[in-house]
């Protein structure tokens, strides 16, 4: 359940929910404000959120209601928005300065308009500590996805791969690199991410593996290099997600296969600035601006329905097995029990192939189960073998282990007998 509250001028909370939304633990956001001036602002903050869960396959719990402030349990992500004027001093409520002294699962986010309109010396010292979101030109709708991603609906962790010709859009490239890196996008770029001395080829699989999302600089010869060929069928075998930027000069006939008509983005003469002659292509300022806001809002909605994805694989291999299971509308995770043992088994979906972290996360989940085993369930098979290695040795000795989700029949079998 993904929990959302804002207070109205009568110092009430209006209330939303929304199920069906995959979230590795239930979300309740509160959204303030700090001036009656942005009460509008969050009005269409709120509306974007909404849209946003709506297109991540949301769907209302209840219909909107008035309600008490809700407080979040231990196993809830709580997430306080501040939406400021940027001009007015700040003053925040006690519950405020309680999230800022909470270590676990609670985050303050501060949000105002972009400098010099807004100032962070208008935030008290304990909220001047806090990463501020700013919004600029008065587009605080583009802050709704920050918001999902601080409350953990999202990731943070965001991860793109960058597949282009150099003859053609390097300069493209480059400008991607350096603002995505700036909205902190972990972002590779063959110039600047391979070391000397290493199997290029390899290397770029690796990485290609390792990220949520591949955007791709369809130029008018892309499809004619080995390289970007091989880097697009990679993407395609391993249902890793595709964005294509088309260029306007690329023949219609020239067509990447395995894509879905949404996955592209077509640019206009207009797009491009007018560069010397013999300049590799590069984005105007103002396409540049609207492209990674397409960029921003498709990764994040791609890992979503991913995720969806990856948890509907495994409950329908549950069903194919007759495995009796216990899931909810507000976890990711799946429960298990072996009829053999009567172990219990938690099963955690990923959007990516897993690696330290989701076996972290799995490994420390909190659960009313005691002793029970978790297993972390992704695409395994691109993964190479050092990291394989790596993640053999994390999980040895420990209650939690992981699988590829195409091999997820045998690990069913091995729990069924209790072998596992």
């Amino acid at each position: 359940m993904i929990t959302i509250q804002w207070k109205t001028e009568q110092n009430v909370w209006w209330t939303i929910g929304v199920i069906a939304v995959p979230s590795s633990h239930p979300v309740i956001i509160h959204i303030d404000y700090n001036n009656i001036t942005v009460k509008d602002r969050v009005e269409r903050l709120i509306s974007k959120i909404t849209e946003l869960m709506e297109r991540m396959g949301g769907i209302p719990a209840a219909p909107p209601r008035f309600a008490e402030i809700i407080t979040a349990g231990p196993s809830e992500n709580l997430l306080e928005v501040i939406v400021c004027d940027g001009i007015s001093e700040v003053s925040v409520e006690e519950r405020i300065n309680s999230a800022l002294m909470m270590q676990h699962r609670t985050w303050v986010l501060p949000l105002m308009p972009s400098p010099p309109i807004g100032s962070p010396s208008t935030l008290p010292d304990n909220l001047k500590k806090q990463n501020i979101g700013f919004w600029h030109n008065d587009d605080i709708e583009d802050l709704a996805l920050t918001v999902l991603a601080r409350a953990g609906v999202t990731s943070l962790d965001r991860r793109v791969f960058i597949s282009y010709r150099r003859t053609e859009t390097e300069a493209m490239a480059n400008q991607l690199f350096d603002s995505l890196t700036k909205y902190n996008y972990s972002v590779f770029l063959d110039t600047v991410s391979i070391e000397p001395g290493v199997d290029f080829q390899a290397r770029l699989f690796e990485q290609m593996a390792d990220k949520s999302m591949v955007i791709l600089l369809h130029s008018a010869t892309f499809s004619q290099s080995h390289w970007t060929t091989q880097e697009v069928n990679y993407a395609i075998n391993n249902d890793i997600s595709l964005l294509i930027l088309r260029l306007p000069n690329v023949s219609r006939n020239d067509i990447i296969y395995g894509c879905r008509a949404g996955d592209q983005l077509l640019l206009k003469d207009s797009d491009l600035a007018k560069d010397e002659p013999g300049k590799t292509f590069r984005l105007t300022d103002i396409a540049l601006t609207e492209v990674i806001r397409n960029i921003v809002l498709t990764h994040d909605l791609e890992m979503i329905s991913r995720l969806a994805s990856m948890r509907q694989r495994t409950i329908d291999a549950l069903r194919r097995r007759r495995v009796g299971f216990i899931q909810s509308d507000s976890d990711v995770t799946l429960s298990v029990k072996s009829k053999v043992t009567g172990k219990t088994y938690r099963f955690y979906p990923t959007s990516r192939p897993p690696g330290i972290a989701e076996i972290y996360e799995a490994s420390t989940r909190k659960t009313d189960e005691t002793g029970d085993s978790r297993v972390v369930i992704g695409r395994c098979s691109c993964i190479n073998d050092e990291r394989v290695q790596q993640m053999e040795w994390v999980v040895k000795g420990r209650n939690v282990a992981f699988c590829d989700i195409f091999m997820l029949d045998a690990l069913l079998d091995d729990v069924s007998q209790g072998m596992l």
